[in-house]
Parts: structure tokens; sequence; C-alpha cells
């Protein structure tokens, strides 16, 4: 084997050896790297602001700072950068917060008991739980006794998964059931695990 070739089999084997070095390496860093960073920054960059994480949640301040200061995009290979972006695109839009109102003007009882219940440090957000609103009911109403010509309103409504119990007061059954039926109107259109936000709204006439 001449010099020549001989040092051209050097480079080779050298070249393949860097190379295989370089990609476990970065599959290593890679294990180490949370790619929710990454899902956070491109959401960022793509939605105005409104970043996400990966499992469709909102992405905290603390999430922003972290993802940005990291060093992870520049690592992505584009191979991983889409993957990301797919895994991204089928985000569903239910996670996004959609605001539900119960109108002060028409149901003053329930706006005010709604209003009231989230000042006094009840969650006002969660997801529609349908198939788990009969259950929370039973357990929000436990311990309040009926009353002729009133209902026992909830704030906010079994139907909203908050994951803490509801604030419960007699109301006039016309109101409590006027809002009840709006709020069903409101969110008929949207399956179950969409997250909403339930507030008040009092507008002058």
């Amino acid at each position: 084997m001449t010099e020549a070739k001989s040092q051209w089999e050097a480079v080779k084997r050298n070249a393949t050896t860097f190379a295989n070095n370089a990609e476990q390496a970065l599959g290593k860093a890679l294990s180490y790297t949370d790619v929710n960073d990454a899902a956070v920054v491109t959401t960022m960059l793509t939605r105005g602001g409104n970043a996400v994480n990966l499992d469709g949640t909102n992405a905290t301040t603390t999430d922003k700072v972290l993802a940005t200061g990291g060093a992870l995009v520049p690592l992505v290979g584009g191979s991983t950068l889409k993957k990301l972006g797919e895994n991204i695109s089928e985000i569903p839009a239910v996670k996004q917060i959609i605001d539900i109102f119960i109108d002060g003007n028409k149901h003053p009882e329930s706006a005010k008991h709604l209003s009231e219940a989230i000042q006094n440090g009840a969650s006002n957000e969660g997801v529609i739980d349908r198939a788990g609103a009969s259950a929370r009911r039973r357990e929000n109403l436990s311990g309040t006794n009926t009353q002729r010509g009133m209902d026992r309103d909830e704030a906010p409504p079994a139907v909203i998964n908050t994951g803490s119990a509801s604030s419960v007061r007699h109301i006039p059954s016309s109101d409590n059931r006027g809002a009840g039926a709006s709020i069903g109107q409101q969110i008929r259109q949207l399956p179950d695990g969409t997250r909403v936000r339930i507030l008040p709204k009092i507008e002058n006439p």
C-alpha cells in the first residue's frame, strides 16, 4: 500500500470515528435535554407569545425564561425539529383557555355568587367534564338543604372541573336555571377536555 493511500485510509477511519462519536454525544446530550423547551420557544414565535408546552398547557413565565435561555434549539437536528413541529401541530386547540360568561343583567344572583366565590378564592378555570358533572354536583350539594322556590347554585358549575369544590348558595330557581341554560349554550360545541374560564359579566344597559 502506497503512503498516500495509507494516509487516505487513515483519514477515512478518523472521519468515521469522529462522526460516530459526534452522533453518540449529540444523542446523549439530547437525552438530558428537555425537548419541551423547544416547543415553548417555537410557540412563542408562532403564536404571538401565547406559548404552550407539548402537553398543550399554557407556558408560565418561568417556562418561557428557561426555554429562551437554553441552548437546545441550536443542538437539535433537522429531523428532530421536523418531528417537534409535527407534535406542536397536533396540540389540540381545546387546550387554549376559552372564556364563558354569566350575564349579570340577565342572571344577577348567579353572577353575584360567581363573583364573590372568585373573590373568596374559588378557581374559575378548569376543563369541561360532562361525564363527571353528576358526581361533582352530588359532592358540592351534600350538606346543603333544599328550599322552596330556590335552587342550590354552584359557582363554578359542576360541568366545569376545576379540581376543587364549588361554592354553594341558595338563589331563585329562575335565575339559576337561566344562567345554566346560557352556559350550556356557550359550551354546546365544545368537547370535553376544553379548558375554559367562567366570568361574571355585567354591562350597563
